[in-house]
């Protein structure tokens, strides 16, 4: 007998669904003016990380105390607004980007528990569905981990009945 790890446990009703896409809404006109950058740019651009961060931030704001020696055409008000702009942005978008990880977490999760679940079925009716005509759609299941020359996939993994933590390693 196989008994399944259920992994995640949870109800979705028709309200919180609704509540998704109202919430999803409301966040597509809040973020109207936000920007996109193709991958080119993403990658040819400099990346403002926390040392760079802090060369703009003392390089701009001695600037500011030093407007007369500044470029007459460098808009300091616009350099400050971006800095203004992009610290009121990045917590807002670490929100979302923890609860864009629960959702990638739970969609992995009953992903896990509906893929399981279905290969417990099919063992079983592998071992105890010969005898009542399942054949065809056994064998139209198991194309699944057929392995052909261009197709080599692995056979699935057993369905597991714990998960254990891995020991930790003894110190040095």
């Amino acid at each position: 007998m196989i008994i399944l790890k259920n992994r995640i446990n949870i109800v979705l009703t028709t309200e919180q669904i609704a509540s998704f896409d109202t919430a999803l809404d409301a966040m597509d006109l809040a973020t109207s003016m936000l920007q996109g950058a193709d991958l080119e740019d993403r990658t040819r651009l400099a990346k403002l990380g926390p040392k760079s961060e802090a060369f703009a931030t003392l390089a701009i704001e001695t600037g500011a105390a030093n407007e007369g020696l500044l470029p007459r055409d460098l808009d300091l008000a616009s350099l400050q607004r971006d800095r203004s702009i992009r610290q009121q942005l990045k917590p807002r978008f670490e929100r979302m980007r923890q609860i864009t990880r629960k959702m990638d977490d739970t969609i992995l999760l009953l992903g896990v528990d509906y893929f399981n679940g279905a290969l417990a079925i099919y063992r079983s009716l592998k071992a105890n569905g010969q005898l009542e005509g399942l054949q065809p759609v056994l064998s139209d299941m198991g194309q699944r981990f057929a392995r052909g020359p261009e197709d080599a996939e692995p056979t699935p993994p057993p369905v597991p009945l714990t998960v254990l933590p891995e020991p930790l390693a003894p110190a040095a």
